[in-house]
């Protein structure tokens, strides 16, 4: 059991310092680390679940423009993240 909890805690703290590594990364213009942040932003995944502004850095994923994979992806999980704000509201 105590090596199942040191796996866990390792996996917690190299999702964590993903997501940070993606936040940095999106702060300097990279579009499909803006998606990757977004994403996790959006899910909750190493970070608390944030779809506010998970949907504001996704914005950051279309630096070349909607035929660029960051992009489509990035709009892609837009419309999931606010399909699903949607749902809760009913």
């Amino acid at each position: 059991h105590r090596v199942d909890r040191r796996q866990r805690q390792m996996c917690i703290r190299d999702r964590h310092c993903a997501v940070q590594t993606f936040n940095k990364a999106c702060e300097l213009d990279d579009p499909w680390a803006c998606t990757m942040y977004g994403f996790h932003l959006s899910r909750g995944i190493g970070v608390a679940p944030d779809a506010d502004l998970a949907l504001k850095v996704l914005d950051k994923s279309c630096k070349h423009g909607p035929a660029d994979p960051a992009c489509s992806g990035a709009r892609q999980l837009q419309e999931d993240i606010r399909n699903a704000l949607e749902a809760a509201k009913r």
